[in-house]
């Protein structure tokens, strides 16, 4: 709880600087982002290794690929390749600027590299792409200007004679096809059959001559006849066959070298076909470019982020090493005593009397409603010590302390009591002036000439008030406050009247103050918020409580807060009283609480 309050309070303290950074960090990244020109971006796309047109992509080529891309996206940043593109394109500016328009991103799994160039031109952004990809095809050993490439123009030149060699034998097979077919179905050559006709006619009769004839030697004759027949029988009969077998015998050579031609073509196929695993190929150029988007919205939010992350830095950084005290747990965990009240933040009234003091001026004000608080606790205080005088210091300055009193002072007397108010503060006086009273005689001229006596001067304006100023301003103020006849001063004042209000110098700038605090019933402590030191508290009341006096409570001047919040008791060593003993064993830290000092009101 106490820590969610801690927080909650630096948050308060804080809230200032906690909306004041995040939003003049936005604005100035609203300005600045309107005030950049429009940026335009194109972009260029690659293949690295194997491209798709790779009829049997191998996987240790692919992976090269891989490997190579991340090469090439390297090579493009190179300052020869930037000083390259920079001179084909004349551009006025130095290969690190340019280093700084380009962006590459590489793709392993797809092998794609994608170049992007950003310029104000849209139409430089885009040469500027395409310039860097060509440069990137160039460094390939697969470029245009390569020996691969050449082999490769070569390789399709003989494929295109090759195919125009495919396509004449195609037609010679094909015309010779033809006229097989027409031989093949050809009319017999008349004259042909008539000397074959003729041929066999004469055969036949010869055959039979041959059967009836009894002479052996005609018989011989006639076999000589019938074999010159028969082999003019069988010369007519082959003329025609030969045409026929010439005609297969030409359609089978021109298949063949076909067949060998296509498989040559085949071949050459291939070997285009087989990919470069080295080599650089441009999918999509750069063709226009496109407005960049600021990102504005992001940009401001960033920055609000990023400045309430630095303000929250700041103000964590300024509680670490910051020990003033700000609020009333400040005060409690400093101290360790009681806090009595906190005045509430007002605008001092101005003039003197009561037109200056804020329970006369502005009655109706927190800060009056605070201190009136603060008196009906001291009077009506249960720790049954009796408060006759009252020393009010702070632990190093003085600007509060005597309002404090005055007003506390006037509080008291509004409830009845009678109040002397004693200005203590010999170098500084502030009571004359406050109650506009003649500060020429008071409390150093009765300590210089043992007047037996005090002459205080009431206040008109508030029966039962009387003050007794300062006097003539003294350089042995120690002396004067450490005297014996100061403390015989005090009783008297306290016959006076219910309660003795001193006004004393800071408790740490000056020694009397400490001897005097020690001599009274009480001792108030006034810290002023965002100005008083926690290490100048701790030493005060230390300080006090070496000498036995008697600390009442703390009072926490100009604060945020109005009131006395709870503040969880903190364990305090008893403080010694002068006689040695214990001054009370009511633990200092609780503060006060409003039932316990209004009963009987």
């Amino acid at each position: 709880m106490e820590l969610k309050r801690h927080y909650i309070n630096l948050v308060r303290r804080w809230i200032w600087l906690l909306l004041l950074a995040p939003l003049s960090a936005s604005v100035t990244s609203y300005w600045v982002s309107n005030q950049q020109p429009t940026v335009y971006e194109a972009q260029a796309r690659l293949v690295v290794g194997p491209g798709v047109d790779s009829p049997n992509p191998d996987l240790n080529a692919l992976r090269t690929g891989g490997q190579l891309m991340q090469t090439y996206t390297k090579l493009v940043t190179t300052r020869p390749v930037l000083k390259s593109v920079i001179d084909d394109l004349n551009l006025p500016i130095a290969s690190e600027s340019l280093d700084q328009m380009i962006t590459v991103k590489a793709d392993s799994e797809t092998q794609i590299l994608t170049i992007r160039a950003r310029d104000g031109d849209p139409d430089q952004a885009v040469a500027i792409a395409n310039t860097l990809a060509d440069k990137l095809v160039g460094l390939s050993p697969a470029g245009p200007n390569s020996a691969e490439n050449e082999l490769k123009v070569q390789l399709r030149s003989e494929v295109a004679k090759l195919q125009n060699f495919i396509d004449d034998t195609e037609a010679r097979i094909k015309q010779l096809d033809t006229e097989r077919q027409a031989a093949a179905n050809a009319k017999p050559d008349p004259i042909a059959q008539s000397i074959i006709a003729s041929t066999e006619a004469r055969i036949k009769q010869l055959e039979a001559q041959l059967q009836t004839e009894p002479d052996v030697e005609t018989q011989r004759l006639l076999l000589d006849q019938i074999a010159l027949e028969r082999n003019r029988l069988f010369d007519a009969q082959r003329v025609d066959q030969e045409n026929q077998r010439l005609i297969i015998d030409q359609l089978s050579q021109e298949r063949t070298r076909l067949t060998e031609a296509q498989r040559t073509l085949a071949l050459l196929h291939t070997s285009l076909q087989n990919t470069f695993t080295n080599q650089v190929k441009i999918v999509e150029p750069a063709i226009a470019a496109v407005a960049v988007g600021s990102q504005l919205r992001l940009k401001v939010l960033l920055a609000g982020l990023s400045g309430l992350i630095l303000a929250l830095a700041i103000a964590l950084i300024f509680e670490f090493v910051d020990d003033t005290l700000e609020t009333v747990e400040d005060l409690a965990q400093a101290a360790g005593i009681p806090i009595l009240s906190t005045i509430a933040r007002y605008k001092v009234p101005r003039g003197a009397g009561r037109e200056g003091l804020v329970v006369e001026a502005l009655p109706e004000s927190l800060a009056a409603e605070d201190y009136r608080m603060l008196g009906a606790k001291l009077r009506y205080s249960s720790d049954n010590r009796a408060l006759r005088s009252v020393l009010i210091s702070s632990s190093q300055t003085d600007d509060d302390t005597a309002e404090t009193a005055s007003n506390l002072a006037i509080t008291l007397v509004q409830t009845g009591s009678r109040v002397v108010l004693v200005d203590a503060n010999l170098r500084r006086p502030m009571l004359g002036k406050l109650f506009d009273l003649d500060n020429s005689r008071g409390l150093t001229d009765i300590l210089t000439s043992r007047a037996k006596r005090p002459e205080v001067v009431p206040v008109s304006w508030a029966p039962g008030l009387s003050v007794l100023p300062s006097g003539s301003v003294s350089s042995n103020s120690f002396q004067l406050l450490a005297s014996p006849r100061m403390v015989e001063l005090v009783k008297q004042l306290e016959s006076l009247a219910d309660m003795v209000i001193i006004v004393a110098p800071p408790l740490l700038s000056f020694a009397g103050s400490l001897i005097l605090a020690s001599r009274v019933d009480g001792v108030i402590i006034v810290a002023r918020g965002g100005k008083s030191r926690r290490e100048a508290l701790n030493s005060t009341v230390e300080n006090l409580r070496s000498l036995g006096a008697h600390i009442v409570g703390t009072i926490l001047h100009n604060s945020r807060q109005s009131g006395v919040p709870f503040v969880p008791s903190l364990p305090v060593p008893p403080v010694p009283t002068p006689n040695g003993q214990v001054a009370s064993d009511e633990p200092l830290s609780r503060p006060l609480d409003d039932v316990e000092y209004l009963k009987g009101v």
